[in-house]
């Protein structure tokens, strides 16, 4: 009960153990359902011999490792729905064309990768090559970085942006 009224005060969305080899394994089995699920993993510590410090340290690398296969699995997820011809997309000018569509619900970005393009101050439209605005006909801009214009269509079109740190099919 304590776990999961922490969790609800401080927004934490995953949950860490640590503690001695048969503590952890038991813990596990006290706590509800709901929370078992949030368990980003574990770590076996002596808590009397490690300081604090040390302690988060092995916490953030058991989070760090979570969120690594969590891109992992979302990138498996969305180009196993690009193979099925679902609604997914991928690709750069694949995903500037749904972006202009106002169609991405979730956009994954390959780490810090950046593209140079065109985009209309007109109307937003966004791609690679173009002087001119297919969608409007006004001039178009060069754009340094259209992931990053991307990027922020997205989110401004209600949609999420998830940057991927490992090496996936997404490269």
């Amino acid at each position: 009960g304590r776990v999961d009224e922490m969790m609800r005060r401080t927004g934490a969305e995953l949950l860490v153990v640590g503690g001695h080899d048969e503590t952890v394994a038991e813990f596990r089995h006290f706590l509800p359902h709901q929370l078992q699920s949030r368990i980003a993993g574990a770590f076996v510590v002596d808590p009397g011999t490690m300081s604090p410090g040390q302690v988060r340290e092995r916490a953030d690398e058991v989070v760090n490792a979570y969120e690594r296969d969590e891109e992992k699995r979302l990138v498996d997820e969305v180009l196993g729905q690009v193979g099925a011809r679902d609604l997914a997309a991928a690709g750069l000018a694949w995903c500037l064309m749904a972006t202009n569509e106002h169609a991405v619900q979730l956009l994954l970005v390959h780490d810090d990768e950046q593209a140079p393009g065109r985009m209309c101050d007109n109307c937003g439209w966004l791609g690679l090559e173009g002087e001119e605005c297919p969608v409007c006909g006004k001039p178009t801009r060069k754009a340094p970085d259209v992931i990053d214009e991307m990027s922020a269509t997205v989110v401004d079109t209600g949609g999420h942006v998830e940057h991927v740190y490992v090496d996936t099919a997404l490269d």
